[in-house]
């Protein structure tokens, strides 16, 4: 994603003096944006969200597992 920041920041800056790097700034654009919808929705980051769901269940399990161990302590 780095290379396409960079490379939109170069053809803007020849953008002021030719403006026939339009098309390119915009393909440029398109890219990028659908460079970081990815990282955001992507595969990837499901998958991460997917971890993360399980790992919170995981740790409300053993608090409850936890809280039922303390109660029949108690009795």
């Amino acid at each position: 994603m780095a290379r396409l920041e960079a490379a939109l920041l170069q053809v803007a800056v020849l953008m002021e003096r030719q403006p026939k790097f339009v098309l390119i700034f915009v393909r440029l654009e398109a890219e990028l944006s659908a460079a970081q919808e990815a990282e955001v929705n992507g595969p990837l980051a499901r998958a991460k969200a997917l971890r993360d769901q399980q790992a919170r269940k995981d740790v409300r399990r053993t608090q409850r597992t936890n809280v039922i161990a303390l109660a029949q302590a108690r009795s």
